[in-house]
């Protein structure tokens, strides 16, 4: 069970006042080549259902606004959810950073042993599939097809490439927004003849969210 009586280690100390991704970041190569570096960095990065109802509560409480939002744009709540890795990799400067800067998005954390958690919550649309969780920088859509493509959006700028199969469209804006964007493409798609899977379940939402961060 998570245990949120223990403090998180602050890195707040460790990013430099002023810090910026550096220039050129966006540039593919770069980016191919950090993705691959990350899982180096972080060690195994685990997708874990949050079953403990004080965090549960906590991860409700960061989001509600964002889960009123989604509920009335036709989305049910399916689960908090969490993303774990060592705490020993806090050792390194880049995983500090990212806590750090998951710090200062109020993103609700718990230690789970020698393991932190990071933990956001997951809706589902049944009527037209798709998933999306809200986290620190906004709110991300998936939807996949039986052909294997996976089509994720987002109201918040991320150029970021991905592998081949995936589309992403990414547009800051309203939450509204980048739903009816993503709704939009999937009628493209399904009229071009893609035929959408209607898998709701957690697992389903678990490889959708792997596939679309893991390096290529």
């Amino acid at each position: 069970m998570e245990t949120t009586q223990q403090r998180i280690p602050s890195a707040k100390n460790v990013k430099p006042k002023g810090w910026r991704y550096p220039a050129g970041f966006i540039d593919q190569p770069v980016e191919r080549g950090l993705l691959r570096f990350l899982p180096w960095v972080f060690g195994t990065i685990r997708h874990v259902p949050i079953l403990s109802p004080e965090l549960d509560w906590r991860v409700r409480a960061r989001y509600q606004s964002e889960i009123r939002e989604l509920t009335r744009l036709g989305f049910e709540y399916l689960c908090s959810a969490g993303e774990s890795f060592s705490l020993l990799r806090l050792l390194l400067v880049l995983p500090a950073l990212v806590l750090a800067l998951m710090q200062g998005q109020r993103m609700p954390m718990a230690l789970r042993g020698r393991l932190i958690l990071v933990g956001y919550p997951v809706l589902v649309s049944r009527i037209k599939p798709a998933f999306v969780h809200p986290f620190g920088l906004g709110v991300k859509f998936f939807t996949g097809f039986q052909d294997g493509t996976l089509l994720v959006s987002g109201n918040y700028a991320d150029p970021t490439a991905r592998g081949p199969g995936i589309i992403r469209q990414f547009q800051p804006g309203t939450v509204s927004e980048a739903w009816a964007a993503h709704q939009a493409r999937i009628q493209a798609l399904e009229a071009a003849g893609a035929i959408v899977n209607r898998p709701c379940g957690y697992d389903a939402y678990v490889e959708m969210s792997q596939r679309d961060t893991a390096a290529w």
